[in-house]
C-alpha cells in the first residue's frame, strides 16, 4: 500500500510565541498547536491536569434523577442489579458501580451477559431470569441500554425502574427508563460526547457521591469512597474502548495510571504480573496492549464474568487463578483471530477486486464472533477502508464494524437498518446482526450508501508532527513528551521525521522485528541511537534511509531507562 506522508506545518510565529510564553521548546510548542491547544492556558492545564477541570456531573442529563432513585433504594435497602456488557468498557463500568455500591452497603447484584448465547443488551428474557429471581426493584445499566426498549418497557410493567448509564448512539426514540445518562442525547448540553461507558458511569458516582455527601449518608462506620483510587478501572475502560484521549478522558486515564502504578487491586497486581507489565512504568500502551486484550478475552473466548471477577476480587490467591485463566484465554483468542486475519488476507489477495470498494465485506460461516472486531481493526488498519466481518456459524449473521476517522460507520450501518435484525454502536465500532439471506442485499445497499459518501482508499495517509534531528532528542526533551501522555485516540503519539539516517547494525528479533543503530551526521562521532522497527515490510534493511519516521520515548528495563526510536516507515 502507497502512503503519503504529511508533515504538519504550523505558523511560525505562532509556535514562537507559545513557545516563548511555556518557556518550552518550539518543537512543543508545535506538538500542542498540532492537537489544537493554541493558548498558554490551554497547554498548561493539559500539562498538569486536575479534577478542578472535570466537568461538572450536574451538567449531565437525568442524573439528578437517577441520584435520587439510588439514594432512595440505599435507604430502603432495595435489592439493585447493575447489568453490564462484555467487552472492558463494560466489564469495567460494571465493576465500578458495583463496588461502589456495596461500599455504601447496599444489596446489589451484577449480570453480564454471554457474549455468543445472550448477545448485547438487556434481553426481554433476562428481566425474568436475572433481575426478578433476584427480586431487584432498580437496574443500573452500563456500557448499555439505549437500545434495549422491548426489555426496559417489560422492567418498568414489572414494576422495577431502569437507569441506563451508556455512551453509544441514542436511538429515536431513546428508551422508556426512568433515567437516560448519556452525553449523546437529544437535550444534554454537558458536552461530553467523548466519554467511554466507565466515564459515564463514573460521573453518576461522582453525583451520587456528592449528594449522599449533603445528606449525611457517611460515617465512620460507612466511610466515604475515594473514587480517585477507582480511576484504575475508569483508565481500563476509556483506552480500551479508544475514545478520544482529550479533557476529562485524558485527565481521567493520568489518573488510573497512577493509581496502576501502586497497584493495589489485587486482581489487576496478578493480571500486570503474568502480562509481564511492571506496575512502575506501566502506560497507555501496556493497557491497551497488555492488559485489556486479557480482559476482553474472557468475554470474547469464555464468559465476562470470570473477567468481573478479576477486578472485583480481594484476594491474592484467587486473583492469580482468574488471572491464569484469562491468560490461557487469551492465547487461544490471539490463535482464533489469526486464522480469521489470515482468511480475510487470502480472500482479498484471491479476490483484489474487493479493495475497489470503499468498505470491506466478508463473511465465513465458521468465523468465531468473539474475535470479529480485533479482526476488523486489523483489517483496517492494513487496508485503510472500513471493515465488517460476518460469521453465519448460529444460523444468523453476527458481524462487527470497524471504521477510520471521518467515516462514520454507526451511520452508514444505519442507513440500512431495513436489512438488519439489530444494530449497535458509534462512529469507530459497531456490531451488527441479520438474517443470512440478507448479507447480500444489505452489502449492496451498503456500498451503494458508501460510495455517494467517499472513495475507495487505498493510501495510507502518515501525519507528522514535524522535523527532529537526532541530536535534539535530549533527556529532558523526552521527559516532556511524557508530560503530553497518555497518548491514544486524538491525542496521538508525536511523529517525527528526519533526514539522512545511516544504519550502522541491525538484527532480527522475534520473528517479524528488527533492532538498529543508528547515526545521522549532527551527532558526535561515537553516538548512536537504538531503536525499534516492529513488522517492517521487509527484514531486510538499507545501509541508509533517505528519510525517516518515527516516535521516540524513554525504554524501560530492568530498572533503568534510555533513549529509542520507534521507526513507523523510511523512504
Amino acid at each position: 500500500m502507497t502512503s503519503i506522508w504529511q508533515v504538519q506545518q504550523p505558523g511560525p510565529d505562532a509556535v514562537q510565541a507559545l513557545a516563548k510564553s511555556l518557556k518550552l521548546p518550539p518543537i512543543i510548542a508545535a506538538l500542542f498547536i498540532n492537537r489544537n491547544l493554541t493558548t498558554t492556558d490551554q497547554c498548561r492545564r493539559f500539562l498538569d491536569p486536575s479534577f478542578e477541570q472535570l466537568t461538572p456531573p450536574s451538567a449531565l442529563k437525568d442524573i439528578d434523577k437517577a441520584t435520587h432513585r439510588i439514594t432512595q433504594a440505599l435507604l430502603n435497602n432495595e435489592t439493585i442489579q447493575v447489568f453490564g456488557d462484555y467487552d472492558v468498557d463494560g466489564v469495567t463500568s460494571t465493576a465500578l458501580i458495583w463496588s461502589f455500591l456495596k461500599q455504601c452497603g447496599a444489596s446489589v447484584r451484577a449480570y453480564i451477559p454471554h457474549r455468543m448465547d445472550e448477545g448485547y443488551g438487556i434481553q426481554p428474557e433476562q428481566i425474568e431470569a436475572v433481575v426478578l429471581s433476584n427480586a431487584a426493584t432498580l437496574i443500573i445499566t452500563v456500557d448499555c441500554g439505549v437500545g434495549s426498549h422491548a426489555a426496559i418497557s417489560l422492567a418498568q410493567e414489572k414494576g422495577v425502574d431502569v437507569i441506563v448509564t451508556d455512551h453509544h448512539e441514542v436511538p429515536d426514540p431513546p428508551p422508556a427508563s426512568l433515567a437516560v445518562i448519556n452525553p449523546k442525547q437529544k437535550g444534554c448540553t454537558a458536552r461530553l460526547s467523548y466519554l467511554a461507558g466507565v466515564g459515564v458511569a463514573f460521573y453518576l458516582l461522582l453525583n451520587l457521591r456528592k449528594h449522599l455527601r449533603r445528606i449525611g449518608f457517611w460515617t465512620p462506620q460507612r466511610p466515604e469512597p475515594n473514587l480517585k483510587e477507582a480511576c484504575d478501572l475508569v483508565a481500563l475502560g476509556t483506552v480500551a474502548d479508544m475514545v478520544p484521549l482529550i479533557n476529562e478522558n485524558r485527565l481521567l486515564v493520568r489518573a488510573g495510571i497512577g493509581v496502576l502504578k501502586r497497584a493495589p487491586r489485587p486482581g489487576l497486581r496478578a493480571l500486570m504480573r503474568l502480562a509481564g507489565v511492571d506496575s512502575a512504568t506501566v502506560d497507555g500502551q501496556a493497557i491497551a496492549f497488555r492488559l485489556a486484550p486479557r480482559i476482553n478475552a474472557a468475554g470474547r473466548m469464555g464468559h465476562a464474568r470470570s473477567a468481573f471477577r478479576l477486578l472485583a476480587v480481594g484476594d491474592e490467591s484467587n486473583a492469580l487463578n482468574i488471572a491464569g485463566d484469562l491468560e490461557r484465554l487469551n492465547e487461544k483468542r490471539r490463535a482464533t483471530e489469526n486464522k480469521v486475519v489470515q482468511e480475510v488476507r487470502r480472500q482479498i489477495a484471491d479476490h483484489p477486486g474487493l479493495l475497489d470498494d470503499p468498505i470491506l465485506v466478508l463473511q465465513r460461516p465458521h468465523w468465531h464472533e468473539g474475535v470479529l472486531g480485533i479482526a476488523a481493526a486489523r483489517a483496517v488498519r492494513r487496508y485503510h477502508r472500513p471493515a465488517i466481518l460476518l460469521s453465519t456459524r448460529s444460523g444468523i449473521a453476527k458481524g462487527s464494524a470497524r471504521s477510520i476517522p471521518g467515516i462514520d460507520i454507526h451511520k452508514l450501518i444505519s442507513l440500512c437498518k431495513q436489512h438488519l435484525l439489530g444494530f449497535g454502536g458509534h462512529a469507530l465500532a459497531a456490531g451488527l446482526q441479520l438474517a443470512p439471506e440478507h448479507i447480500d442485499p444489505f452489502t449492496g445497499s451498503l456500498l451503494t450508501k458508501a460510495r455517494q459518501q467517499i472513495k475507495a482508499r487505498g493510501t495510507r495517509k502518515i501525519t507528522i508532527d514535524g522535523h527532529l534531528d537526532l541530536h535534539k532528542i535530549t533527556p529532558s526533551f523526552l521527559d516532556l513528551l511524557d508530560r503530553m501522555a497518555p497518548f491514544g485516540t486524538a491525542n496521538p503519539e508525536p511523529l517525527f521525521v528526519c533526514d539522512n539516517v545511516r544504519v550502522i547494525e541491525h538484527a532480527v528479533i522475534g520473528k517479524n522485528h528488527l533492532r538498529l543503530t543508528l547515526h545521522q551526521k549532527e551527532l558526535p562521532a561515537g553516538t548512536f541511537f537504538q531503536a525499534i522497527w516492529f513488522n517492517p515490510p521487509t527484514l531486510k534493511t538499507p545501509g541508509h534511509f533517505n528519510q525517516m519516521a518515527f516516535n521516540a520515548a524513554w525504554n524501560h528495563w530492568n530498572g533503568s531507562k534510555t533513549p529509542q526510536i520507534q521507526i513507523v516507515a523510511i523512504r
